[in-house]
Parts: structure tokens; C-alpha cells; sequence
């Protein structure tokens, strides 16, 4: 038997592993631990060649700027080492074990034999070289090619930089007695612009020069009195050193705050500003925030809304996952859209309709709801009030009108009208909140594949703006209507299992032949729509009132719904998916074309097709998951 049929079948059977064995002396089995490094970039070559027999590797490069950048993985009969072949002597790439692996490692000698006596063990290990340089230099090619197209003044930064990379340490602390003249004193002598407030090095609070002055102004205790206590403020946000720059970034723009600070196992170990990652980005990605919060005017949110586009393509450079891209590009447009409602406010007062007559909400629905957004999708909201006893035809104009300006002004900045018709503009979708209850029976009381679809589409909802409790009550009543209706579950199932999923017999992907889509695969309805609607029926179900697919299953887990194995593999099975849109709707809007979702497969490189293949078996389980529990 050549070398070939042994590696074929080496997987399924371990007799084959003991004659492979028997047939190279010097061969051996090692296993690797999961988080492990089976060898790291720029030590000293080994002298072996490693087949992977179980399990799955990262293959991570390391840049000039230690920025660690995934450039694939390694599945069962892939090889690993290839730089014994190479006159540096050196691995030119880390591989980190993301599975438990079992390696079968041939030293040179063995390896050279085999090539003498082998003319298919050559051929393979030939190819399979190729395939790994090609997809390295595709990779690197692909990156430059962002870098030189992007020509605006945005820094592209490392968004995978840890905080203890960027951190400020040691942190300037006090006690909670701490006088203020202490406190003002520290500040200036040390120039910082913050004093974080500790007991037993434990963060309980954090003065800043606003709160100072602020706290002081506005309290009748004369200065000398006045101690931490008193003008610290207990809203701070903590972070574990480990944790990357973006989340930094998101969760400052999130809860409007200036100070992070980073913990080393609870505690206080150093502190990031505003400053620190304004300064990490030359100036260019946190001003954004501001620049959306402070434009007066449609022309100005679109330019700031363009950079943000321009932040899309510096996460994918960086390697940013999914998530991360979603959140984060959901967050800016979330405060645009805040924005762009203030600015309408404003201008319906103007214009003699005064303020807005009741306690209202605005919602976002769709993939804003879900925060997964990352390209400007067409536009899918929804308005929500509570009617205080004022006339009815009264409020309802008023909203027709501002739901009009909303709706126009979010077009001008890139967002799309909804082809069904979800926005505020549509009286369908801006109601009272026991008009919203009463929609929500009839669509209910009737089902069909059309109103399950309106009501999938609801049920993602998220409040940005006005009385979010309004939002939580409607959320509360639909959960409550349908939790336990076995019909309302059970077309919900259905619902989710409608669109095919382009996977065959024995996982072979199944392309589109028309002429405009030929050898292509849609991956927003063979893919991610599933994934969608069978993790939003399995919440409806289990009554989460989360939006997001992501944090859905996380609840999923704490109910025992899933497993956390489940869990780990859908969630990567959906990152996967997105990242897959993304790149690809990215390059076709760079190339002047329009994002339609579609990928041909082929065209993918090795380590991509399987991950897609995994991916769509990933979604394909849980669909068989749905029929069983939803009794489709």
C-alpha cells in the first residue's frame, strides 16, 4: 500500500497509523492540548514534517508590530513545518492548536526516502506546498491591496492590540477620604486627568477634572470638606488586561465615558483614556464618534458616515471577527441614527409641530435590531408610543411627519428604503403601544407564512432612542402571547426551515446555474437566514428577550437548551458566514458592483472551503434540531 491510501485512511482506522509507523522507524505520534503552540514563528526548525491526524490548527504570522494575523487552518492530512524545506532554518508562522491534535511527525531523513521511493507522496507534498505559499501570498496581497486603496487619512490600527499594550501604569489611586485639594494637587503635578478611587487596590469609583469642578459647583460644602466620596463617580467601566482595543473602543463610544480601567485578576493594574486609543489611531477612528454627535447638518453625518465605512475595511485588514465588526459598525449607526432623530426633532419645532406630543420610541429592526449590521442595509424600523390622553388624530400626524424626515435624512446618508415597507414612513409600522398589542393578536390569531415573517421581523426589535421601557413592555407582551402557543412555535419552525440550505449528499456544496449567478452560492438565505430563524424560534420559545444571534445562543446555554460544545460551534459557524458576506460584499462595492451575498465557492481557497462546508454543516444540525423540537 503506498503512502497515499495510508494517509487516507490514517483518520478512520489506527491499524494504518502502526503500519505507517512500522514503515519509517523514526516517524512518532505526539498529541497537542488545545491553546497550545505546536511551534512558534522565528524558533529554530525542528527537522520534521507534521501530518495532522485529529484535530485543528491556527496558522498565525506575527508582523513587525506584533499584531498576530490568522492566515488559516490546518484540518486532518494537512501538513504543518513545511519550512524544514526552507535555508533559514527558521518557522516563518506559528501553529496554535485550536482543537486537541495528534500530529504523525516524519523527520527529514524519513522524509527523503519517501520522496525517493514515493513519486505520489512527492506529488502530494508538492501540491500541497503550492496551495500553502498561494494562499499566504493571496492573503498578503489582499491586505496591501486595502492598505493602498483606502487613501483617506484613517489609520489603519491593530485592533487586535491587547490593553496592556496601549495601558497607562502605574495608576494614580487614592482612598475614598482623600481630600479634594489632595486630589486636584495629584492631577496637576502628575498630569493626568483622572484619580482612580480604590480600596484594597479593588476600583470603586474614579474622579475626573469634569467631576471635580462639577461636584463642587454644584454643592454648598465649602472645598476644604469636600473628599473622594463626594465627587468620585461609581460609573466606571472595568476591563481585564487581556481584552482587545476594539472592545475598549466600543464600550466607551457605548456608555459615553473617557477612562477604562484594566484589571489583573480584579485587580487594578493600569488605566486607558480616550487619549490613549485617539493617540493609538493617530486621530482618526475615535473622532468619528464625536463628528456624528456634533454634526448639525445631513451633508456632515454623511461625510462622518463615510469614514465609518472606511472603519469596515480597516477591522477586516486587522482581522477583527464578525462579532466585533457587527457590534461595533452597529454602535456608530445606532448614534447616527440617534442623531439624525434629534436633528428632526429640532426641525419639527421649527416648523410649528412643536415637541413630540407623548412618550415615544424608536426601534430598530432586521439586522440593526439584531446588531449585526455591517455594510448600510436597507432600512428596517418601527415607532412605538404611549397615548397620554391626547387627541389621536393629533399624534398620528405628528409621527407621519417626523417619521417622514427620519426616514428621508437616513436615505441621504446611505440607508436605503425597506422593499417591504418597514420604516417609520409607513403607517404600518409607527403605532401606539396597545395598537402594537392588538396588531400583535390579529397577526397571531391567523398565522401564515407572510405575518410570521412581519412577526420574526418585530420580534427583533431594539429601542435606540426615546422611553426604552415602552420597547421592554411591548417585549414583554409578545413574548408572553406566543411562549407557550404551540401553533405560533410551530409555524416559527416552519418559517425557519423554509429556505434550503445549499449543502448536498456527503456535504458537497450546491451552486446556483442560472446566468447570472452560475457556480454561486447565496449565503444570506442558504446559510445565515437559518441560523437566524432557528435561533430566534428556539428564544421565542425559552422566552429571551435578546436580539442578538449571538447572545440568543449564550441564553440558549444557561437555560440548558444547548450545550456550551453546541454553543462554541454555532457561534463559529455564523462568524464564519458573516465574515464570508462581509469580504466578499466589501470587494464587489470596491469594484463598483452591488453586495448581493453571493460566493463562488470555488474560488475560495482550501482552508475557506472547509470552513464554509463546516459551517453549513453547522447550520444544516441545527435545522434538524428545530423539525425535532418545533414538531415540523
Amino acid at each position: 500500500m503506498d503512502i497515499i491510501e495510508m494517509l487516507e485512511k490514517l483518520v478512520d482506522s489506527p491499524d494504518f497509523v502502526e503500519e505507517v509507523l512500522a514503515t519509517l522507524p523514526e516517524a512518532r505520534i505526539e498529541s497537542y492540548a488545545e491553546d497550545n503552540y505546536i511551534f512558534k514563528q522565528n524558533e529554530e526548525t525542528r527537522g520534521e514534517l507534521y501530518i495532522i491526524l485529529e484535530g485543528l490548527v491556527e496558522v498565525v504570522i506575527t508582523d513587525e508590530f506584533g499584531i498576530n494575523k490568522v492566515l488559516g487552518y490546518r484540518y486532518p492530512l494537512d501538513f504543518l513545518g513545511e519550512d524544514i524545506f526552507s535555508q533559514e532554518g527558521l518557522y516563518s508562522h506559528s501553529a496554535l492548536v485550536v482543537e486537541e491534535c495528534e500530529c504523525l511527525l516524519l523527520p527529514r531523513k524519513s522524509l527523503r526516502e519517501l520522496i525517493d521511493r514515493q513519486a505520489e507522496f512527492a506529488e502530494y507534498l508538492i501540491e500541497s506546498l503550492v496551495d500553502w505559499k498561494h494562499s499566504c501570498c493571496q492573503h498578503l496581497i489582499e491586505e496591501e491591496k486595502y492598505r493602498q486603496q483606502r487613501g483617506d487619512g484613517l489609520e489603519l490600527h491593530p485592533f487586535r492590540k491587547k490593553l496592556f499594550e496601549i495601558m497607562s501604569s502605574p495608576v494614580e489611586t487614592c482612598v475614598k477620604t482623600a481630600p479634594v485639594a489632595e486630589i486636584a494637587r495629584a492631577m496637576k503635578e502628575r498630569q493626568v486627568s483622572s484619580i482612580v478611587v480604590e480600596e484594597d487596590n479593588r476600583p470603586i469609583g474614579i474622579v475626573t477634572e469634569r467631576e471635580l469642578v462639577h461636584k463642587i459647583m454644584t454643592q454648598k460644602k465649602v472645598e476644604h470638606e469636600f473628599r473622594a466620596q463626594d465627587v468620585m463617580s461609581t460609573n466606571i467601566i472595568t476591563m481585564p488586561r487581556e481584552a482587545f482595543y476594539y472592545q475598549a473602543l466600543y464600550s466607551m463610544v457605548k456608555h459615553k465615558i473617557k477612562h477604562i480601567i484594566v484589571l489583573k485578576q480584579d485587580l487594578i493594574e493600569g488605566i486607558v483614556t480616550i487619549r490613549d486609543l485617539t493617540e493609538t489611531r493617530n486621530a482618526g477612528l475615535v473622532t468619528i464618534v464625536n463628528e456624528i454627535e456634533t454634526q448639525n447638518s445631513i451633508q456632515e453625518l454623511n461625510e462622518a458616515r463615510q469614514r465609518v465605512d472606511k472603519v469596515l475595511k480597516a477591522l477586516i485588514v486587522e482581522n477583527a471577527s464578525a462579532r466585533e465588526i457587527c457590534e461595533l459598525i452597529t454602535e456608530f449607526n445606532d448614534r447616527l441614527t440617534r442623531r439624525i432623530i434629534e436633528l428632526s426633532e429640532e426641525e419639527m419645532k421649527r416648523e410649528g409641530y412643536g415637541a413630540p406630543p407623548v412618550e415615544y420610541c424608536f426601534l430598530q429592526m432586521g439586522s440593526a435590531g439584531r446588531k449585526e449590521q455591517f455594510l448600510r442595509t436597507d432600512q428596517d424600523n418601527g415607532f412605538i408610543w404611549v397615548n397620554e390622553g391626547q387627541p389621536k388624530e393629533k399624534v398620528e400626524e405628528y409621527f407621519r411627519v417626523f417619521g417622514e424626515k427620519i426616514v428621508d435624512k437616513l436615505i441621504k446618508c446611505g440607508f436605503e428604503e425597506c422593499d417591504g415597507g418597514v420604516m417609520v414612513s409607513n403607517h404600518y409600522w409607527r403605532n401606539s403601544l396597545e395598537e402594537w398589542r392588538q396588531i400583535m393578536q390579529e397577526w397571531l390569531a391567523d398565522l401564515n407564512f407572510t405575518k410570521v415573517r412581519s412577526f420574526n421581523i418585530f420580534f427583533d426589535h431594539r429601542p435606540i432612542y426615546g422611553n426604552f421601557n415602552i420597547a421592554r413592555l411591548l417585549k414583554h407582551h409578545l413574548v408572553n402571547l406566543s411562549q407557550r402557543n404551540d401553533t405560533v412555535l410551530y409555524f416559527l419552525g416552519k418559517v425557519a426551515l423554509y429556505n434550503q440550505l445549499p449543502l448536498g449528499l456527503f456535504g458537497r456544496l450546491l451552486t446556483k446555474n442560472s446566468e447570472e449567478h452560475e457556480d454561486e452560492i447565496n449565503l444570506k438565505l442558504g446559510g445565515s437566514i437559518q441560523m437566524v430563524d432557528c435561533v430566534r424560534a428556539f428564544s421565542l420559545k425559552e422566552g429571551i428577550h435578546a436580539t442578538s444571534t449571538f447572545e440568543r445562543l449564550e441564553v440558549l446555554v444557561e437555560k440548558n437548551v444547548i450545550s456550551e460544545n453546541n454553543k462554541e460551534n454555532l457561534s463559529q459557524a455564523y462568524q464564519k458566514l458573516l465574515e464570508f458576506r462581509i469580504k466578499e460584499n466589501l470587494k464587489k462595492i470596491e469594484a463598483g458592483k452591488e453586495a448581493d451575498n453571493y460566493i463562488n465557492p470555488q474560488k475560495l481557497d482550501k482552508n475557506d472551503y472547509q470552513d464554509l462546508k463546516e459551517a453549513l454543516k453547522q447550520v444544516k444540525q441545527l435545522m434538524k434540531l428545530t423539525a425535532h423540537t418545533f414538531k415540523v
